[in-house]
């Protein structure tokens, strides 16, 4: 048996208890993650091959559409920065942007 000495303060009292316990052994902690299958590197590394082989065709036509999609503006806002009608071309947008976002509101 093992003895345990507690105290409590309450206000400007101390109570101090002593109280016997049984000894117990402490229990083994096992380990969580022993007991999960370990996967093999060249499993894991055939199942990232198959997915850079599905995915990279998705990746492909998506960098391209990002490519034509940003080529258009970039030609146009060029050629009105060479011949001076940048200005212009940034207050039509301004205008289209809050005639799109009061029309939005309203």
């Amino acid at each position: 048996m093992e003895y345990y000495d507690f105290q409590m303060i309450e206000g400007c009292k101390v109570y101090s208890y002593a109280v016997e316990g049984p000894t117990h052994p402490r229990k083994k902690k096992r380990a969580k993650h022993a007991a999960l299958p370990q996967k093999s590197g060249a499993s894991k590394k055939r199942l990232l091959t198959v997915l850079l082989l599905l995915l990279s065709p998705a990746a492909f036509l998506l960098d391209t559409l990002y490519a034509a999609v940003t080529y258009l503006p970039r030609r146009m806002l060029s050629k009105a920065e060479k011949q001076g009608y940048a200005s212009v071309i940034g207050t039509v947008s301004c205008f289209l942007i809050l005639s799109a976002v009061l029309l939005a509101v309203l």
